[in-house]
């Protein structure tokens, strides 16, 4: 991500959109805006009270658990995961594609 146009990385605020044999299913965001509280507080450096997408410093992730039973059939399945991030400039949220990406030698596929 940090050499997408959007340049922001474990700060971008992202939703993550699931699907299942085509129909639309469970939107996600494991966006923080809670990592100034934490134990260490102000006695450490850098940039730990900064909100971020997933994580916070010194944190411990639970992770998110969705109960998709209902959405899958027996026998294969077909899963299709997006991705949309918040854009300061617009304040909207935009399908993520790293294709910007490419030109700026960023090797994530």
């Amino acid at each position: 991500w940090a050499n997408t146009e959007l340049h922001c990385g474990e700060f971008c605020h992202a939703v993550y959109g699931l699907s299942f044999n085509g129909k639309p299913g469970p939107k996600v965001s494991v966006w923080r805006d809670d990592c100034r509280v934490n134990p260490w507080g102000p006695a450490q450096a850098g940039t730990w009270d900064e909100s971020r997408n997933g994580w916070c410093p010194g944190s411990v992730e639970p992770g998110v658990f969705l109960d998709v039973t209902d959405m899958v059939k027996e026998g294969n399945n077909n899963m299709q995961i997006d991705m949309w991030v918040f854009d300061e400039g617009t304040q909207k949220y935009h399908r993520f594609t790293d294709i910007s990406g490419y030109d700026k030698e960023d090797l994530a596929k």
